[in-house]
């Protein structure tokens, strides 16, 4: 290979790595195509299956046993006329007096007494009924009438059963309430008092505030995907093939061969990023999909709040794949690094993307505020900054230091990647049987860990956060994970 100026070989080894990706057509469509496909696909079909399974319930035909001879008879015949507009549904009237042993039974405690209950109701049901009816005398309300619904909850048919008997039941109530408070006081007197809610937030900031809890998550998981894709063929996969060697003989210092991989792999996940988000900003465009709009319309954000609060972003994407460069980086195969195979392979790439999951998720909770503490938690202060930004709602000092603390993380670990191909260790691709055996062992150890941290923070800072929530997340954030993070780390390390 022909590198040119030594200060400009990085631009020769990122077109190379560059073309080197490109000529692999089922990454592309794995890593570039498929993604892009997915979101309109998920949209259209959660939206399909909910149309389809709502239409499904409404069009079934529910039978409703019932037994109101202790209710007033014309309230009665009032509220089966209401049933009877829920169509498709048979109401089936029960002899009066024969749910009198019921009665007492739904009012009893205890796992006997519902057992016994619900064999009862099965046999007034019989197989084809799904809720059964009943009217008795209300026990702290003498006079008064209390209509009970019994259902078997565990049925969908059941449910929308149920569903609409308590429809029919709104729907009497409210007349009847206001035929009363007509009776008594010629109207309703509370008709004054009438409340409106007017939501002052545009429907960019409500689509912005969904896109912007949504999205840190995605980012975070497009580039542990697609970046570590590009990071394996960078390294391992030159030294699998044994062309590394003839690289380094080049006279060009391995840092510029560093960066110019390291170029590379940045560049594989931004164009996965970018055209991740095209993709689901098209759905909000085409309305595929819910984001809090006028009248549960969807309302997506302006391209120039996206493109503000995607600054944002940048520093993590200079930090997860500097970091993706370090763990594919000394990985002598794909196998070992994660790319392909199965078993132990895979599992250095694991533990990561827990790691990394954990404090982007913190977004996603919308009772956790963006502060100057937090703003230095690594991915989770830019994932808070970019949720205020697209909501128009950053401040300045947590913003610039949620963005320069991720910058100066990035370079820490940019610095590390410069050394990568220094040394004569990165020549060796052959290991022995033992030296497999323990690596093994300690990618086993390393994802173990991995899920140790993610139940004891689900547990434990679950537990803290809700004794207190700031000094809880505090807790979860500076001690719990410090905690995890060391021990993982002596554990792996033996």
């Amino acid at each position: 290979m022909s590198t040119g100026s030594p200060k400009g070989a990085w631009r020769h080894v990122l077109r190379t790595e560059a073309l080197g990706l490109l000529r692999d057509r089922r990454a592309l469509f794995a890593g570039l195509v498929l993604p892009m496909l997915l979101y309109p696909l998920l949209f259209l079909g959660q939206g399909w299956l909910a149309d389809v399974g709502r239409e499904t319930l409404e069009a079934r035909e529910v039978v409703i046993a019932h037994e109101l001879s202790a209710a007033d008879p014309e309230v009665s015949a009032r509220f089966l006329a209401r049933l009877a507009e829920e169509q498709p549904i048979e109401l089936r009237a029960l002899e009066p007096g024969s749910c009198a042993a019921l009665l007492g039974r739904l009012d009893e405690q205890g796992d006997e007494a519902r057992a016994a209950a619900r064999v009862m109701v099965a046999e007034l049901l019989d197989p084809d009924g799904q809720v059964l009816v009943l009217a008795g005398p209300a026990p702290q309300a003498p006079g008064n009438t209390r209509v009970q619904l019994a259902f078997d909850g565990a049925g969908e048919t059941a449910q929308e059963a149920e569903g609409r008997v308590h429809a029919a039941l709104r729907s009497l109530r409210s007349e009847l309430e206001a035929e009363r408070l007509e009776q008594l006081f010629g109207g309703d007197p509370a008709a004054a008092w009438v409340s409106e809610s007017r939501d002052l937030a545009s429907g960019q900031d409500r689509g912005g505030a969904w896109i912007g809890r949504l999205l840190p998550l995605i980012a975070v998981l497009i580039l542990l995907s697609g970046g570590s894709y590009a990071a394996l063929a960078a390294f391992a996969g030159e030294r699998e093939a044994g062309t590394l060697e003839t690289l380094l003989v080049q006279p060009v210092p391995s840092l510029q061969l560093v960066w110019g991989k390291f170029a590379a792999v940045l560049g594989t996940g931004l164009a996965l990023l970018v055209l991740n988000v095209a993709s689901l900003s098209l759905c909000a465009i085409l309305g595929l999909g819910t984001l809090g709009g006028e009248g549960g319309e969807l309302v997506g954000p302006s391209v120039t709040r996206v493109l503000g609060a995607g600054l944002l972003l940048l520093p993590v994407c200079l930090l997860m794949c500097a970091v993706l460069c370090l763990v594919c980086g000394k990985a002598r195969s794909f196998r070992e690094g994660g790319g392909g195979g199965a078993g132990a392979g895979r599992r250095p790439r694991r533990p990561l993307t827990l790691v990394a999951m954990l404090p982007t998720a913190i977004a996603a909770l919308p009772e956790v505020e963006l502060d100057a503490l937090l703003a230095v938690v690594p991915l989770a202060g830019p994932a808070l900054a970019f949720r205020e930004a697209m909501v128009g709602g950053l401040a300045p000092l947590p913003g610039a230091l949620a963005f320069g603390s991720t910058l100066l993380y990035a370079l820490w670990a940019l610095r590390h990647v410069g050394g990568l191909l220094e040394g004569e260790r990165v020549l060796a691709s052959a290991s022995s049987e033992v030296e497999d055996r323990q690596r093994r062992v300690q990618s086993g150890r390393a994802l173990n860990w991995g899920w140790t941290g993610v139940f004891a923070v689900y547990l434990v800072g679950g537990l803290l956060q809700s004794w207190r929530p700031l000094p809880g997340l505090l807790l979860t954030l500076w001690v719990l994970l410090p905690v995890l993070a060391v021990l993982a780390a002596r554990g792996t390390a033996r």
